[in-house]
């Protein structure tokens, strides 16, 4: 229940930056750098309990190509018990700000995800040869921006983005492997780009599914407000 008394504090301190009365400005842009700040901890917390960190993903398949001189092997390559960690390790991105214009208010919030790893086992099939192991990557640099909305005369909130606006370099490490040494790099340059997608795409998924699940449960508190 916490988020959701990080949420109305959230609009309380906009709120009072803005000192909306019954008639209030046309359109202010407020700094609640600190009050995001304060609340990191809450925020990890949301994202534990709504298992964000560590975070399950998903299985990939994929195909794949590895030219060696005038030759390229095909195959496929398939990763599992895909585990991202770390996501709670994240620090304020720029400033966090509040548009009130209309009657509503927007919050822009960025995040950096500073040490973000992802786990899979893996099995390469090259020429019919099976190769497995255990890949690690890990992630310096995650930057997500947030965007909120509320609307202040039906009092409903909603979630306009959750995108990952950047990624830092990513470094990948096989374990337990036994690959020939003309497969290694090959196949840790294929993981890159892979794994870089796999960060981005099932953070904003599931980041976005979460936080709209607790929105529909606070607009359902909201409806029920004395009218």
């Amino acid at each position: 229940m916490k988020i959701f008394l990080i949420i109305g504090f959230l609009i309380a301190a906009a709120a009072a930056e803005f000192s909306i009365s019954d008639r209030p400005p046309t359109s202010v842009r407020v700094n609640l750098n600190n009050f995001l700040d304060r609340a990191i901890p809450h925020v990890a917390k949301f994202m534990i309990d709504h298992q964000l960190d560590p975070m399950k993903v998903p299985d990939i398949i994929d195909l794949v190509k590895i030219r060696r001189g005038p030759i390229t092997y095909k195959g496929y390559l398939h990763l599992s018990s895909g585990l991202m960690r770390n996501l709670t390790n994240f620090v304020r991105h720029n400033d966090v700000t509040a548009t009130y214009r209309n009657k509503v208010l927007k919050v822009d919030i960025g995040t950096n995800h500073e040490a973000l790893d992802v786990y899979f086992k893996y099995v390469l099939s090259i020429l019919g040869i099976p190769y497995s192991g255990t890949a690690t990557a890990v992630g310096k640099s995650l930057v997500l921006r947030v965007k909120v909305r509320f609307d202040i005369l039906n009092y409903r909130l909603t979630l306009e983005s959750l995108k990952a606006e950047s990624i830092g370099p990513v470094r990948v490490s096989l374990k337990d492997n036994v690959l020939v040494d003309w497969l290694v790099t090959p196949i840790v340059n294929i993981f890159l780009p892979l794994f870089k997608r796999t960060i981005i795409v099932n953070v904003e998924k599931q980041g976005t599914a979460a936080i709209e699940s607790t929105f529909r449960e606070i607009n359902a508190i909201l409806a029920r407000r004395p009218r």
